[in-house]
């Protein structure tokens, strides 16, 4: 039987936004890029756009199918570029991960990428956003089974799983010292699935990022998530 994970919900606000094309600002200023990066996807008749794969809702594998927000949000763009360029675009979607959802668009490995990527100032002084088309806020999961009704300064001082390259490490690093909590312990895994999984087996009291990719992720693999108590 599937251990029972609860979430306990930290009220940070984030912003999920996907990249303009071509919006490097490292050499070159934004408008010289993304008319090179334009002039490019018009003479190539297509589209490379980094999609993220391990974080349902917005980007996941179903059925062997590339599916989720940001897959469908991609191809709305795509066929309202397709105005501009005055023809069909081919699309490819190039599988990037928390490390080179920003890196490949400043190199131009990828056109655009949407990869539930929130937009932070660090980032914002590297690569340009669109508007944010989706909000949500950051919780913990914890084990129902070891730790019932715990609320968020219950964590103070304990190991805190996270997903390696995800903004919510300072996030929740800045909402304990605010509150005056101790600060808590941050131990990365290289997925959600991974980190998910070691708090199923006791190996951490917590584990952390936006609550829509840490739930969904959660029940997709097979865990129940909410306040039912077990």
């Amino acid at each position: 039987m599937k251990n029972f994970i609860l979430a306990a919900v930290i009220a940070i606000i984030f912003a999920t936004v996907g990249f303009k094309i071509g919006t490097n600002r490292s050499g070159t200023t934004a408008g010289q890029k993304t008319t090179s990066n334009f002039q490019r996807v018009k003479q190539e008749k297509r589209v490379i756009i980094g999609i993220g794969q391990q974080a349902a809702p917005f980007g996941y594998m179903q059925n062997n199918t590339l599916a989720g927000f940001d897959v469908d949000i991609a191809r709305a763009i795509v066929k309202k570029l397709e105005k501009y360029t005055q023809g069909d675009l081919r699309i490819e979607f190039k599988p990037v991960s928390d490390e080179t959802r920003i890196s490949w668009v400043r190199s131009g490995q990828v056109h655009l990428s949407l990869c539930h990527t929130n937009n932070t100032r660090k980032r914002d002084a590297n690569i340009d956003f669109t508007v944010p088309y989706g909000w949500d806020q950051k919780g913990i999961l914890y084990n129902q089974r070891t730790e019932k009704n715990r609320d968020l300064e219950h964590f103070a001082g304990m190991v805190i799983g996270i997903k390696r390259s995800s903004s919510s490490e300072g996030e929740i690093k800045a909402f304990f010292s605010e509150k005056g909590y101790a600060p808590v312990i941050i131990k990365h895994y290289d997925s959600h699935i991974a980190g998910i999984q070691a708090l199923v087996d006791n190996q951490i009291d917590g584990f952390t990022d936006d609550n829509s990719i840490i739930i969904n992720t959660a029940t997709k693999a097979g865990h129940k998530v909410g306040p039912d108590k077990p």
